[in-house]
């Protein structure tokens, strides 16, 4: 919703789609307030329900599986236009299966972001055995944060005072972004950056812990 309103806002060529699964009419979360941004933007957004219960508020009933996103997808020319962009948010099953949708439409990574809740499962191991220094640069400022075994290098930097931008603290959503710019870190997976972030150097500052000493960078 916060997406959605911001850029409705902002920016009056922006046109947003939204393919929306629930498991019933009644539980469509923000169903009168979605209603009200596709009347008072005229076309500029559009809300597409896939309902496991079949209703008059469903364009399609079923699951937001490969199959229901692709037809989905298609139905609203959502392949078309110059270079979309698409945001994958819900339970994993169901984010694989529209990840894989559009990866079969060969839609490239650097246009497909995603939100997830779940932490990632190798993010509590990795890192050093012993304290390691990392340079946070922010602000044009050098910050030398102390993160001892077992810490992020987020958690680290919060405990010292050190005010890193950060939201879901679990690598699904890329707030507290970060580049690398010297030395190693044990990142945890499955995380949200694309294969182009990581090969420029970027790493996840709530899911990263470090190998040796480091410098980051928070753009």
């Amino acid at each position: 919703m916060s997406i959605a309103r911001t850029h409705l806002a902002r920016d009056p060529a922006m046109k947003i789609d939204l393919v929306y699964g629930s498991r019933s009419e009644a539980d469509i979360i923000f169903k009168d307030a979605l209603a009200e941004l596709v009347a008072e933007h005229d076309g500029r957004l559009r809300v597409r329900h896939v309902l496991e219960e079949a209703s008059p508020a469903a364009s399609r009933v079923g699951r937001l599986d490969r199959e229901t996103v692709l037809a989905e997808l298609d139905a609203l020319g959502a392949f078309e236009g110059e270079a979309p962009m698409f945001f994958v948010c819900g339970p994993l099953g169901m984010m694989d299966e529209a990840k894989a949708a559009l990866e079969g439409r060969k839609v490239p990574h650097t246009r497909l972001k995603e939100e997830r809740f779940v932490s990632p499962v190798d993010s509590a191991t990795g890192g050093s055995d012993e304290p390691q220094n990392v340079d946070v640069l922010l602000h044009g400022e050098k910050h030398l944060v102390v993160v001892k075994p077992g810490l992020t290098i987020l958690e680290a930097a919060q405990d010292q005072g050190v005010d890193m931008p950060f939201s879901c603290t679990v690598g699904g959503c890329a707030s507290c972004r970060v580049r690398l710019k010297s030395g190693k870190v044990s990142l945890g997976e499955p995380n949200c950056l694309d294969p182009d972030e990581k090969a420029d150097g970027y790493i996840l500052a709530c899911v990263s812990k470090p190998l040796g000493p480091c410098v980051v960078e928070v753009e």
